[in-house]
């Protein structure tokens, strides 16, 4: 799991240099782009745009990947993001069912939250449980607008 400012991206570019120039790329052609999906070389990278308000923490599970790595960046709003402790989450024995992601219930004891909002990202690589959505505590719902860029982690190989 990586966690940063949007400004440190370039102490990243090593891992994956190619999807970072696409992702910037992107951001530049769509300061603000519309809900959907935007492909970016096919299934491999693609950016999944989504509107959404944040939910209280009692409704949140938290969710593990196997086949992409996500790079989660808020445009607007300010949600949570519970991030699981190494071995908190048992992904060896989850049921995908033949998809990307698998759910888990949300043991806030075994995580711990990342702010996310304008100007930070994070990245969640395959076996990495994490639960986005969750409003702040302290604070009300929040009204969300967040890309998630989704890299094929075969495709790094």
């Amino acid at each position: 799991m990586i966690y940063d400012k949007w400004d440190n991206r370039e102490l990243y570019r090593a891992m994956f240099p190619e999807v970072w120039s696409m992702v910037e790329k992107f951001f530049e052609d769509n300061h603000s782009p519309e809900e959907g999906k935007y492909e970016l070389d096919g299934d491999k990278v693609f950016v999944s745009v989504s509107c959404y308000n944040s939910r209280d923490i009692a409704e949140s599970k938290s969710e593990a990947h196997q086949k992409y790595i996500d790079i989660q960046i808020v445009l607007a709003g300010e949600e949570d993001i519970f991030c699981s402790l190494p071995g908190a989450v048992d992904v060896a024995s989850a049921d995908f069912s033949g998809s990307d992601c698998a759910f888990f219930p949300l043991e806030a004891e075994k995580c711990f939250p990342v702010r996310m909002k304008p100007g930070v990202f994070a990245v969640f690589f395959p076996g990495e449980g994490h639960a986005p959505m969750v409003t702040p505590a302290g604070k009300t719902t929040a009204k969300m607008h967040k890309a998630v860029v989704k890299i094929a982690a075969d495709c790094l190989k």
